[in-house]
Formats: C-alpha cells, sequence, structure tokens
C-alpha cells in the first residue's frame, strides 16, 4: 500500500495520533508511522471507542438524511452495534452489553440535545467531518466528531470513552491536549469565517460496571494559544526531520510506563538491538497509519 502522507521518506501529512507519537517518542513513531507495526491482537479500548462512534454517527445522519426521529433513529444505531460488537476483544467492563448501555443512555440523555447538528454547504450533515488543511510544506488532517450549532455559535464536538471518573481533573487533561488543539486549529481555519468555532464540547461518557455516566464540558482555545500551538508544531517538524536525515530516533525513556506501558517496552525497547528483529516477527504485525484515510 502507498503511503502517500509522505514524500521522499519525509512525513508531511499529519494527524493528531502521528504528531502525538512523535511527541511522546521518537522511537514509538518510528515503530508506528515508519516502520508501520503494531502488537498483535487488537485493543479492546481502541475498538470500543471506534464502535461507539461509529454507532453515534448512525443515529445522528439517520435524523438528518432520513429524517427519523430519535427512536427510529436510535433503534437503527442499537440494530447496527448489536452486529458489530460481536467482534469486541474479551473484556470485563468494554463488552457487548455496555456498548448498548451507552448508546441508549447517552442518546435518550441527548434526545432534546440544545445541540443541533451543523449542516454543510451541500446539505450533509458535519459528523465524523474529514478534513485536510494545508499550512505551508505540511498538511493537518483528521475526523472530527461532529460539529454544532449551540447558543447561536458553533462548536466542534469530541466523544470519550473512559473507565475514568469524571471530574474536574479528567477534563483538565483537555487544557493543553494535542488532539483537541489540533481539532481547535483546524476547525478555525476549515469552516466558514461567519462560523468560526467558539470552542470544543467534549462528550465523555465514563462506562461503570454496572452503567454508564456522562458529563459535558466546553473547551476552548485563544488566538494566541493557536499561534503557538502552529509555532511549537513547526518546532517538532524541524525536530523530526533531524531525526529522519540522521537515521536515529532516540528512545524517551520516561514514557515507556505512560497509561500502563508503552506496547513497544516488553517485546522490543527493553531488548537488546540484537534480539528486537525477532521480537518484531513475534510480537507485531503490519499495518500502515494513513492519517488522509477517510471513514
Amino acid at each position: 500500500m502507498e503511503k502517500t502522507h509522505f514524500q521522499n521518506g519525509l512525513q508531511f501529512v499529519w494527524d493528531s495520533t502521528s504528531l502525538g507519537l512523535l511527541k511522546t517518542c521518537p522511537m514509538k513513531y518510528k515503530l508506528t508511522m515508519i516502520d508501520d507495526l503494531i502488537s498483535k491482537g487488537k485493543s479492546i479500548h481502541l475498538e470500543f471507542g471506534i464502535l461507539a462512534h461509529s454507532a453515534r454517527e448512525l443515529y445522528y445522519k439517520k435524523r438528518v438524511l432520513e429524517n427519523l426521529d430519535h427512536e427510529e433513529a436510535l433503534r437503527a444505531a442499537i440494530k447496527w452495534a448489536a452486529v458489530a460488537a460481536k467482534n469486541l476483544p474479551p473484556d470485563n467492563r468494554k463488552t457487548p452489553y455496555h456498548l448498548l448501555l451507552f448508546l441508549v443512555t447517552y442518546l435518550d440523555l441527548y434526545e432534546n440535545d440544545p445541540c443541533e447538528t451543523y449542516i454543510l454547504p451541500n446539505g450533509d450533515p458535519a459528523v465524523e467531518l474529514s478534513f485536510k488543511l494545508d499550512i505551508g510544506s505540511y498538511m493537518l488532517a483528521g475526523h472530527i466528531d461532529r460539529v454544532v450549532r449551540f447558543n447561536n455559535r458553533v462548536f466542534l464536538t469530541d466523544l470519550k470513552t473512559t473507565t475514568t471518573s469524571l471530574g474536574e481533573d479528567y477534563f483538565r487533561q483537555y487544557s493543553p491536549n494535542n488532539q483537541l488543539s489540533l481539532y481547535d486549529f483546524a476547525g478555525s481555519h476549515i469552516l466558514p469565517e461567519e462560523d468560526k468555532p467558539a470552542g470544543i464540547i467534549v462528550d465523555a461518557v465514563q462506562i461503570l460496571s454496572n452503567g454508564i455516566r456522562c458529563e459535558r464540558r466546553i473547551i476552548t482555545r485563544t488566538n494566541s494559544q493557536r499561534e503557538e500551538w502552529l509555532e511549537d508544531f513547526h518546532v517538532w517538524m524541524e525536530s523530526n526531520q533531524h531525526y529522519w536525515a540522521t537515521g536515529r530516533y532516540p528512545m524517551n525513556d520516561t514514557a515507556c510506563n505512560q497509561y500502563g506501558k508503552c506496547t513497544f517496552r516488553d517485546n522490543h525497547c527493553a531488548l537488546i538491538p540484537s534480539l528486537r528483529k525477532a521480537a518484531i516477527e513475534t510480537y507485531f504485525e503490519k499495518r500502515i497509519w494513513n492519517p488522509l484515510d477517510n471513514r
């Protein structure tokens, strides 16, 4: 498969995933984005999140494009999710039952949501809105969960599913935040000037063993913060050019144990270099992550 997000061996199309990898650990970035390696087996957190987003997307598109009422669109989303969830990896918390419970709880809660789905000039609802934004020598790409109108202003929205408690500390992690800052910057450029986003609405859903809890917060960025983010982005690009030119992507060993542990810690970076090739063949498989892929 052609890597259309690379040019002359150097990545020029960036999304929040690839940029986050580079910021976290250059070695992890190389293994994932250049060598195209992922751990064998599915991640329950990734798979559950994808299904939650897809089912919610289906609901909102049914409401707008087919003019279905809440109950009809909800039934369609549940029917789709019930089939798709059969392939979820085993887990005690994020199960097919919890996926369906999320849909019913979340969509019932926001049945009369004051946030109205933004309609694009072509008539399509702005749900899972893919974007590509040129910024000089580079391009930003990604998929915004949903764009809405709320209190006569436009907001981006982002759905998060988590097992973490939804207190103030949870929402503080989004200021600053790599993904939301990239989305905010892109959103401020891809939408019409009169609809420039006023912020990002984070819809957080806590998956409990016997229920679902939902919380909503508005996260904002100022123009000066957007300018700072862009300046920092170019600094990271200069660093990446250095790594590419030298062929040396250093480990950030302070990140090895973040979020439980890095997937490359035990079966790559902790090994002596001569054993890593064999470990890659045993524990990892190939998958190209391309920011330009549409959903």
